[in-house]
């Protein structure tokens, strides 16, 4: 199966932060996101977001974060940040 990707408005607003190349990353790995848990590249290590229950992270690189909700066949992603994002949660 083949997820749909949601790009909230508080994702484009989180993005203004990144440089051109980080941006490309970030929709390279939003790419990713569409595939199927079995195929999906380990590299995202996606879990859940501690002490949540819909939110989900993904990695971008070392320092860049996705957060997400997933909810059957469509993911919507809300935020993308350095790792302090997680702040929030």
């Amino acid at each position: 199966m083949e997820y749909k990707i949601h790009l909230r408005e508080s994702f484009f607003d989180c993005l203004t932060q990144f440089t051109e190349s980080e941006q490309k990353l970030i929709f390279r790995k939003i790419e990713y996101l569409k595939m199927d848990d079995v195929n999906r590249p380990r590299s995202l290590r996606f879990k859940k977001v501690q002490g949540t229950d819909d939110f989900y992270e993904g990695s971008v690189s070392m320092g860049i974060r996705l957060i997400f909700m997933r909810i059957e066949d469509r993911i919507y992603i809300t935020e993308v940040g350095r790792h302090d994002i997680f702040k929030k949660y």
